[in-house]
C-alpha cells in the first residue's frame, strides 16, 4: 500500500472518529462500562468484528488445484529420482 493510500485511510478513520459515526466492521462507540467489562482491554477486535469476506473459491476448484499440484509433485519426484539415480 502506497503512502497516499495510507494517508487516505487515515483521514477516513479520523472522519469516523470526529463524527462518532458507527460503521459495521469499522467503527463503534462503546461505553466505559463495556470497556470495564473487558478489563479495560482496548484491543479493537474486542469491539469491532470484521465481516467474513465471501471471495473464497468453491471447494471443487480447490480440489482440482490440489489434484493438479499432487500430480505435479509426483512428476517432480520422478525427475528427482532420475537425477539421483544418475549421480549414484
Amino acid at each position: 500500500m502506497g503512502f497516499a493510500a495510507v494517508i487516505k485511510k487515515l483521514h477516513a478513520v479520523i472522519e469516523l472518529y470526529a463524527r462518532r459515526e458507527e460503521v459495521k466492521g469499522k467503527s463503534r462507540c462503546v461505553s466505559i462500562s463495556e470497556i470495564s467489562n473487558n478489563d479495560f482491554n482496548l484491543n479493537v477486535s474486542r469491539y469491532i468484528h470484521q465481516p467474513i469476506e465471501e471471495d473464497l473459491e468453491p471447494l471443487y476448484l480447490l480440489l482440482n488445484k490440489q489434484k493438479k499440484l499432487e500430480e505435479e509433485l509426483i512428476e517432480l519426484q520422478r525427475e528427482m529420482k532420475g537425477i539421483v539415480d544418475c549421480i549414484s
